[in-house]
């Protein structure tokens, strides 16, 4: 009797899963939605149906990710390995800050970094209810510091990283940045579990902000701000760790939204940033003969949909791909006689794409915990400026080797469109892990400039010529989903 129900339930299940109209319709009935205390205390659910349940593997899963240790440094930890695969793409990220914003020097970060501090406190002041009482938001922020201040001064002064300008030996981890998501996650904590994700995108987009004018200034490399980010949010969440077993339940004005999954038939609008690496190398053709290839690179991005029903949302992206650029020095050579006897050898180049994508997002659940996710967008694409430098046989007069730039690009605007396919696994009903693999397609056609003669003093150079074939991308990695129903 048992093995009959349970092929039932399977049974029922996939039926339910291949026909999404009946499924949602279904879901709808069987699952009622959110009911809110107006008191803001807490946040009661009707008791949900699952027919996941019972399986052994899902219960493994749920007590791993509600437990305190996930919950604190499951995000930390994700962003150090991105750190740790940013460190690879160090160069390349600084080679195209260095072509495309060189004078870029604004010290916004210098001030802004505090803004989530400040709000969350100035809500407080003006007697919005948060998730703390006075003592117990001082108490955990107080620890959220001292965590914070400790960790990232050792770690300046034991990794001793150069600065990129060369200013400094202190440039790991980013202390900006660590600061701005410390505070980023107090308001989310705060406010944004109690009151509005509203408050969590704000702190975190400002946080984010601040890491890019960090890289942007020349201050810091992309590793140093990516592992600030995962410094910043595990103090607030070690910090506040500490707080509740001081204060345990007293000083709580505001219970934090209930964190139960969601029903398979919410809306999962969301925002996210994510991180990975493109596997696809696209040819950049010059001449016959003359091939540039874009070799595998490091990719950041973020987007974010609004859901009008479970299954379709109309979003955008933005993403930032860097890629090593590399001639063939043998073939090259060979078709370039002119060149033989004057290149040693042909150093890399680097170039950055910058994507803005907008249009339609669609979702399936496969459970209440996994849904698989698509898209189809399309806008606007631009490619960075980039050289390729000739290191010639001959030495200069303090006997180092004369380095001349052999091609050159403008900097190309274009249009493009991608599309994707993305898992997504629900930590919390307001968090979630993205696995995703995303191909894009820009029309771009950047155009090259070739060194004329190698010998001359001041260079002069072919005119600007356009490449023939369009360059397509595939990205693979992983991201972290917030979710606002």
């Amino acid at each position: 009797m048992k093995a009959i129900n349970s092929f039932q339930v399977r049974f029922w299940v996939l039926f339910l899963l291949a026909i999404p109209a009946l499924s949602h319709a279904q879901y709808a009935d069987r699952y009622e939605r959110v009911v809110f205390d107006t008191t803001k205390k807490e946040v009661r659910y009707a008791p949900l149906s699952d027919p996941f349940r019972n399986e052994p593997l899902e219960n493994s899963f749920q007590r791993i990710t509600t437990s305190r240790a996930f919950q604190i440094s499951y995000i930390p930890i994700g962003l150090f390995t991105f750190s740790a695969l940013a460190s690879k793409s160090d160069d390349y990220v600084h080679s195209a800050r260095n072509y495309n914003v060189p004078n870029f020097s604004y010290r916004y970060d210098d001030y802004l970094q505090y803004a989530p501090g400040v709000l969350t406190y100035g809500l407080k002041a003006l007697g919005v209810d948060g998730r703390s009482s006075w003592g117990r938001l001082a108490t955990s922020t107080a620890f959220s510091s001292v965590v914070m201040g400790i960790t990232v001064n050792t770690l300046k002064g034991s990794v001793s990283k150069r600065r990129p300008d060369g200013s400094a030996n202190n440039s790991f981890p980013s202390g900006h940045t660590t600061m701005a998501f410390m505070m980023a996650t107090w308001l989310h904590k705060e406010y944004g579990v109690t009151r509005s994700p509203l408050y969590s995108i704000f702190g975190y987009a400002t946080a984010t902000s601040i890491a890019m004018g960090r890289v942007m200034n020349n201050k810091h490399w992309l590793s140093d701000v990516v592992a600030g980010a995962g410094l910043g949010i595990l103090s607030t969440n070690l910090g506040y760790y500490f707080g509740d077993l001081i204060y345990r339940d007293k000083g709580i004005s505001s219970r934090a939204i209930n964190q139960a999954l969601p029903p398979t038939d919410f809306r999962p609008s969301f925002w996210n940033i994510s991180s990975g690496y493109s596997i696809l190398n696209s040819l950049i053709e010059l001449d016959k003969g003359t091939n540039i290839t874009l070799n595998p690179g490091f990719c950041v991005s973020t987007e974010g949909a609004w859901f009008l029903n479970s299954y379709v949302g109309l979003g955008a992206k933005f993403s930032v791909n860097t890629s090593t650029l590399s001639l063939n020095q043998s073939s090259f050579l060979e078709n370039q006689p002119l060149f033989k006897d004057q290149v040693d050898y042909i150093q890399p180049g680097s170039m950055s794409v910058v994507h803005f994508f907008v249009g339609p997002y669609f979702s399936y659940p496969i459970s209440r915990r996994f849904y698989l996710n698509t898209k189809l967008i399309g806008g606007y694409a631009s490619s960075s400026a980039s050289e390729i430098v000739f290191v010639k046989k001959i030495a200069d007069a303090a006997g180092n080797p004369e380095k001349v730039v052999g091609y050159k690009s403008k900097k190309d605007s274009h249009w493009g469109f991608e599309t994707g396919v993305a898992a997504v696994t629900m930590v919390s009903r307001s968090m979630g892990l993205r696995f995703f693999a995303d191909y894009s397609v820009s029309v771009a056609r950047p155009r090259y400039a070739q060194i004329l003669d190698i010998n001359a003093g001041i260079p002069s150079y072919s005119p600007f010529k356009d490449s023939h074939d369009a360059t397509q991308n595939l990205v693979v990695g992983i991201g972290i989903n917030a979710f606002f129903d």
